[in-house]
């Protein structure tokens, strides 16, 4: 939650938003409030009710000076008897990039709408909200929000105004909120939005004396429940909600969400021990076992509401790393693309190597992985000059899912410069030679591990970065400059099937992705490994000692340079408790790792 109580410099999304694309190429700007408004848009017959956003036919404002965003007005009562009628019209913003600045940029719109008309808009026939409200001068544009939700279609904006406020009816009432909702409608990655009084508890413009917030689910039909709950138990207002008092393994997989109040009511789904962002509609009721019960929206585009026990949840406590799970970042990675500029260079793309990996893992519930831009590595023969870290990030690399999104395995992929070529093949993509510290990153607890290292791939001219989420939500992406990088936000949420890291000491040398049966005697192996010259061998021993699977060689990548898959098939393997033996140096002591499996 954020309070605004002067005007401030704001920033604007520079975390991929397609929309804001071209914000990306740009270093810094000046930070003082907010950038002077171009001319007025002047209301016309067109727009009414709530025109799309007319094409400019002025220059548009040059980034650096500020980023055009569009606040819409409603029409002087006078002018039309249309209380859903708005207009459109062009504010400036600065450019401070950097995480965030999805906050910055929705605090910047509504801070301007409340603010309302200039003076030559007014003459045109445009009323902002302040205009026909009574409100509290010492908060007259002071106001807190809350995005609910973690995906880019499907986010909640609620809006909760300081102090009373007062209109002068029904017709203000909706000619207020028909501004809020098409200004909010403008807004990259907001669904949808509601505003509501300022003691959180009712919508703005509501009259009615029901309880609860029913402007978060306005087509929803609300069945009557008892309204017998103590004021002591009622759900906090202006503030989302998250699952507390429920452990990573508890049976049940998390806190039980029903369709009604009690456990007698059927089920509605599962809220993992790390679920935030649920919205309370403060409806509360006392069931038959004294068991307190809220009702929630459990995503901002449910079609209908849940009821939880009251006991497992709280209001959203403060993460270390991030505001909200991996929120700052609004573009998710399944099949992302990145949305630097070339323009200015008169050679291919550069980027031709990863120049670092790195993990941070300070929020328990959001890891961030950071992917790291090189160029200079082999442009063309010799195959090995100087290596450097990009400065400015370049288009079309991407972030793809490789399986089934809730697998967590994802592939970082670049466009296909030339860089030369190698034993009579054009080399194109990242280069999985390129050798640079840290070149395989772990991160999670031993029995939800992720990882994240360069490898080599069925292309024998480029390579990936191989990232294992070991979460089964998509990963989101940002986009930074100096040095280029890209971020993946990793939402903490367990896979069924993790995969396994098999070490010597404290070293990772073989990734087992799968290792399932697939016949009464066989098994099958696939994951990613290095060894000695690239070379292992794999055998299976049982439970007595017994080799009853020779060893077999088995290509790999070298140590130091790039991983590579591997994906076998062994049989002949009878009933009982067997051990996968990986050998990733014949010729040296102690090179053995294992991995414990069962034939039914």
């Amino acid at each position: 939650m954020r309070q605004t109580g002067t005007m401030r410099s704001h920033g604007v999304p520079t975390l991929g938003l397609p929309l804001l694309a071209l914000m990306l190429t740009l270093a810094s700007c000046a930070s003082s409030p907010l950038a002077e408004s171009p001319p007025a848009v002047e209301p016309t017959p067109e727009s009414i009710p709530n025109t799309p956003t007319p094409t400019s036919t002025t220059t548009p404002a040059d980034p650096v000076d500020g980023f055009p965003i569009v606040v819409r007005f409603a029409l002087d009562p006078q002018t039309t008897d249309e209380f859903g009628a708005t207009a459109p019209v062009e504010r400036s913003i600065l450019i401070e990039p950097g995480r965030g600045a999805t906050n910055d940029f929705v605090d910047a719109s509504i801070e301007l709408w409340l603010t309302g008309p200039n003076a030559d808009e007014r003459a045109q026939g445009l009323v902002g909200p302040l205009d026909e409200t009574i409100l509290d001068p010492s908060c007259a544009q002071s106001f807190d929000f809350l995005l609910a939700g973690t995906s880019l279609l499907n986010r909640l904006l609620i809006v909760t105004l300081c102090g009373p406020a007062g209109t002068a009816g029904i017709g203000a009432d909706a000619r207020i909120l028909a501004s809020f909702e098409a200004t909010t409608a403008e807004i990259p990655a907001i669904d949808r939005a509601v505003l509501l009084s300022a003691d959180g508890k009712s919508c703005f413009g509501d009259g009615s004396a029901e309880p609860g917030l029913r402007c978060l689910l306005p087509n929803f039909d609300w069945p009557p429940v008892p309204d017998n709950c103590p004021d002591a138990e009622r759900p906090p207002t202006n503030t989302l909600l998250e699952v507390t008092n429920v452990g990573p393994n508890d049976p049940d997989g998390g806190l039980v969400l029903h369709t009604a109040p009690g456990a007698a009511a059927p089920q509605a789904g599962v809220a993992t021990w790390v679920t935030r962002g649920f919205a309370a509609t403060l409806r509360c009721t006392v069931v038959d076992d004294g068991g307190v019960w809220w009702e929630v929206l459990e995503r901002p585009d449910n079609d209908a509401l849940v009821w939880a026990n009251a006991a497992f949840l709280q209001a959203e406590q403060p993460s270390p790393l991030l505001d909200t799970p991996c929120d700052d970042f609004q573009i998710e990675a399944n099949g992302y693309s990145t949305s630097g500029s070339t323009r200015g260079r008169v050679e291919p793309p550069r980027h031709d190597h990863i120049a670092g990996l790195s993990v941070d893992e300070t929020n328990p519930y959001c890891t961030v992985v950071t992917i790291e831009m090189g160029e200079g590595w082999n442009p063309q023969p010799p195959l090995q000059p100087e290596s450097r870290t990009s400065s400015n990030l370049e288009s079309a690399i991407k972030v793809m899912t490789l399986d089934d999104p809730t697998t967590g395995y994802y592939g970082v992929q670049f466009h296909t410069s030339d860089r030369g070529t190698y034993g009579g093949v054009a080399m194109t993509g990242i280069n999985p030679d390129a050798l640079f510290e840290d070149q395989f990153v772990a991160f999670g607890d031993g029995s939800e591990p992720g990882a994240v290292f360069v490898s080599s791939t069925s292309d024998p001219s480029a390579g990936q970065v191989t990232v294992l989420t070991g979460s089964t939500v998509i990963p989101r992406v940002a986009e930074f400059n100096h040095p280029a990088r890209i971020v993946l936000a990793i939402t903490t949420a367990p896979l069924d099937d993790p995969i396994q890291l098999l070490r010597q000491g404290d070293d990772p040398s073989v990734v087992v992705r799968h290792l399932e049966q697939i016949a009464p005697d066989a098994i099958q192996v696939s994951g990613w490994g290095i060894a000695f010259e690239a070379q292992a061998e794999v055998s299976v021993v049982d439970a007595d000692g017994n080799v009853v699977a020779p060893p077999r060689g088995v290509m790999m990548g070298n140590p130091g340079v790039a991983w590579a898959p591997f994906d076998i098939t062994i049989d002949g393997l009878a009933p009982g408790t067997h051990e996968l033996v990986v050998d990733t140096c014949s010729e040296c002591e102690s090179s053995t790792v294992s991995l414990m499996f069962t034939i039914d």
